[in-house]
């Protein structure tokens, strides 16, 4: 931010040594300053990226003995992230039933029956007692094909375009038709 406060001031860019005097010596000093602290800081990371690559030891599948549910299941989580949706009693899960919640998780106390038939329970809204299953939509394509159109809608902006911008439309379009009809629910 003080590189803005020197560009108000008058100091041109792209040069690399101005005349003593001009009111930017104290600014353009904490500037170099900070920059040296951000470089070094970048540094600090990228070594330790490299260190811990190299000889670390993996984590572990809750390190922190955090108190909030992803980190009751596995590292890396399975793509259901839980054989069956963990009953939750209190604000902080793992910290006030941890055993419960962890053996929920692992699936013994209810079962993979959602994760495998692709159910999620619906529940009641005060007391969150499930009353009836819901089927969860099989893995589409189709948002990453509408992000595509809306990319390529954009370009035809860049470009001037108008045959860019049909084409755009089209896929966009398309996607957003497949996905809402992709994911209908059936009435098992």
């Amino acid at each position: 931010f003080p590189m803005h406060i020197l560009g108000f001031l008058g100091m041109p860019r792209r040069i690399y040594t101005y005349p003593e005097g001009l009111g930017w010596d104290g600014i353009n000093m904490l500037v170099s300053i900070g920059g040296a602290v951000f470089g070094l800081g970048t540094a600090l990371t990228v070594l330790n990226l490299v260190l811990s690559r190299r000889w670390g030891k993996p984590a572990g599948n809750d390190p922190w003995r955090a108190d909030t549910l992803e980190w009751a299941t596995t590292s890396p989580p399975p793509h259901y992230n839980f054989l069956a949706i963990p009953e939750v009693a209190g604000r902080h899960p793992l910290w006030d039933q941890h055993a419960e919640v962890a053996k929920s998780a692992a699936g013994h106390a209810e079962g993979p029956e959602g994760a495998v038939a692709k159910e999620t329970p619906i529940t009641t809204g005060l007391d969150a007692v499930p009353h009836e299953k819901m089927s969860i939509p099989e893995d589409t394509y189709a948002p990453f094909v509408l992000a595509f159109g809306i990319a390529v809608m954009f370009l035809a902006l860049l470009v001037q375009g108008p045959a860019v911008a049909v084409i755009g439309l089209v896929i966009l379009v398309v996607g957003l038709l497949r996905w809402t009809w992709h994911t209908e629910v059936d009435s098992r």
